[in-house]
C-alpha cells in the first residue's frame, strides 16, 4: 500500500463521526500529499461552508458535513441544525456578520 493510500484510509477512520472539520493550512510551507488527500476525503463527505482567516501565513476553512447526496450543499452541523446555501455568503473585511 502506498504511504497516500494509507493516509487516506486513516483520515477516513478518523473523520467518520464529526459533523465539521476546521482544516489549517501553513501557507509558508510546502504541501505535501497529506493535503491534497485530506482535500480528497472532504470532497467526498463534506461542503466548505467558512474561510475562518486566509492570510500569506496560514489559511483556516470550516468543512460541515454532507447530508444528503441529492444537495450537495446541504450541511448538518449537529444538535439539529441543518444549512442549505441558497447563495454566496459576502465576504466580510472589518466587523462582524451575523445570518
Amino acid at each position: 500500500m502506498q504511504a497516500k493510500d494509507e493516509y487516506f484510509n486513516n483520515a477516513s477512520r478518523f473523520s467518520a463521526n464529526p459533523n465539521g472539520f476546521w482544516l489549517g493550512v501553513d501557507m509558508t510551507m510546502t504541501a505535501n500529499f497529506r493535503l491534497a488527500e485530506m482535500r480528497r476525503l472532504l470532497a467526498v463527505n463534506y461542503s466548505q461552508c467558512y474561510t475562518g482567516l486566509d492570510t500569506k501565513l496560514t489559511r483556516l476553512d470550516l468543512y460541515a458535513a454532507k447530508v444528503g447526496s441529492n444537495n450537495p450543499l446541504l450541511a448538518r452541523f449537529g444538535d439539529g441544525i441543518d444549512v442549505a446555501l441558497d447563495e454566496p455568503i459576502p465576504s466580510v473585511t472589518k466587523g462582524t456578520f451575523s445570518l
